[in-house]
């Protein structure tokens, strides 16, 4: 049965292979179906079989996957969008916690929607939040896999002066401010019981109704996917004067990554937030030459 099913999936992969797909299309592929061959047959480690990876290594050979950016756009327009534009309502304090996370973490969309309201698996100390991710990253078919411990620390130059100009360039003092302002407010979560995992802890406004099972009645702040995070940074983006008919709302990952190398921050912490384990993927897709506000004013003009 398995070596039946395993030159099935072969003989599949290989013809996507042969179509000119790129290998990381082809990789994609194996990934989803013996997933989903794992999941129904409960066969274990099929994607690493040999005939498998021979496939999907000659498909990379042929075409490799290509970066989807070859430069991108300065991290400092953003934060600069922030320090010269107040937060004063809770939908704004909720951009820029989103934006400046997205900065801060190297974060995909997924990432942000994914932050549990578990208490096992965040914690708020005085300097710092702590948090770990339930993703398919780690997942790997076990449903209930977390990511390592991830930090967003309290920079100590930033006061975060909602009233003020010129206050935010910190991304947990941001986040402090948005959670600080959802339970002035009156925030309504969703009970932990009523929610599909996960449970993100950036929330919809204003409230919505539910329905759903078990059934409850009532308005909540209910948690924001990852597309909805991605079109909430790609408006900040605008706002800040990034192109975003180039730039998507993703490419927070990239253009914050880009930032911390170019500033001398510790390649293995950026690697480590970031959860990527090879150097080659993050100099290869995400470390990128960045267009400066100066650079980008001079093409414009």
């Amino acid at each position: 049965m398995t070596d039946e099913l395993l030159r099935h999936l072969s003989a599949f992969l290989t013809e996507l292979s042969n179509t000119g797909l790129a290998g990381g299309t082809v990789a994609n592929a194996r990934s989803s179906l013996c997933g989903a061959y794992e999941l129904i047959l409960g066969i274990k480690e099929l994607a690493e079989h040999p005939w498998l990876a021979s496939v999907v290594k000659t498909a990379n050979n042929r075409a490799p996957k290509k970066p989807r950016y070859e430069e991108i756009w300065d991290a400092s327009l953003v934060v600069g969008y922030w320090a010269r534009t107040p937060a004063l309502t809770l939908t704004a304090k909720r951009d820029r916690a989103i934006s400046l996370g997205f900065l801060a973490l190297f974060a995909r969309p997924s990432d942000l929607a994914r932050i549990s309201r578990l208490p096992a698996h965040w914690q708020a100390l005085p300097d710092k939040f702590r948090f770990r991710i339930r993703c398919p990253k780690e997942a790997k078919g076990v449903a209930s896999a977390l990511s390592p411990w991830i930090e967003l620390p309290f920079l100590p130059a930033d006061g975060l002066d909602d009233d003020t100009i010129g206050c935010c360039s910190c991304a947990g003092r941001a986040w402090r401010s948005y959670f600080d302002a959802l339970e002035s407010s009156g925030v309504k979560h969703l009970p932990l019981e009523a929610e599909t995992y996960p449970r993100g802890r950036f929330l919809s406004v204003p409230l919505a109704p539910f329905t759903g099972t078990p059934p409850i009645h009532g308005t909540f702040h209910q948690p924001l996917g990852a597309q909805r995070l991605s079109t909430v940074m790609k408006a900040v983006m605008t706002a800040a004067g990034v192109d975003t008919s180039v730039y998507k709302g993703g490419s927070g990952r990239h253009a914050g990554s880009s930032a911390a190398a170019a500033g001398g921050s510790d390649l293995l912490l950026v690697m480590r937030t970031a959860r990527w384990s090879s150097f080659k993927t993050f100099k290869t897709f995400y470390l990128r030459a960045r267009i400066t506000d100066a650079q980008r004013r001079a093409a414009t003009n």
